[in-house]
């Protein structure tokens, strides 16, 4: 808040422009340093299998983080969720959190189905939060932030099975025993 006072009068009669008095008071932003770390149980699973995500969101303060959003999208139908607090929607990754206090750590477990073999990078990030966060900018996908995390899995193809019965099918027509 600010304000001035200034007696109307003439210049240089010491009256006015000589007696001008500002005060001011500055109000405190409350700031969350938010912080994402991202692991896998299995980075190299197989085709078909199961693997677990985990998302480590941080709040290292020095205020409470309010209205925090992590966004981590999967393909639809590949995966489901357990929060400690919060909501996570697999449509739109968005796991909905609420407040997170000072020096509070939460986690997002996600199951996820494997489904085609080769490299797969997965990135969590904070998309929103109405608190200040002094070393980065929610949602902007920029690599080297604090508040944006990935993990790389390399999915392996399935086995091939062997045929259990090696014997060539003769194909059709081929009557058994020669005929």
């Amino acid at each position: 808040a600010a304000s001035a006072t200034d007696d109307l009068g003439a210049a240089g009669d010491g009256v006015g422009d000589d007696s001008d008095s500002v005060s001011l008071t500055a109000q405190e932003q409350p700031l969350a340093d938010l912080s994402l770390q991202k692991t896998v149980d299995n980075a190299t699973p197989v085709v078909g299998q199961f693997i677990y995500y985990t998302v480590t969101i941080t709040n290292d303060g020095p205020s409470p983080a309010e209205n925090v959003v992590v966004r981590d999208v999967l393909p639809v139908g590949y995966a489901a969720a357990t929060a400690d607090r919060g909501t996570y929607d697999p449509a739109t990754g968005n796991w909905t959190i609420g407040t997170i206090n000072p020096g509070e750590t939460l986690n997002l477990q996600i199951r996820a189905a494997v489904t085609t073999a080769g490299p797969l990078v997965n990135t969590a990030e904070v998309l929103s939060t109405s608190t200040l966060d002094p070393d980065s900018t929610p949602g902007n996908r920029i690599v080297g932030e604090d508040d944006l995390a990935s993990v790389r899995v390399d999915v392996q193809p399935a086995p091939v099975t062997p045929d259990p019965d090696p014997t060539p099918d003769p194909g059709p027509g081929t009557a058994p025993g020669g005929g």
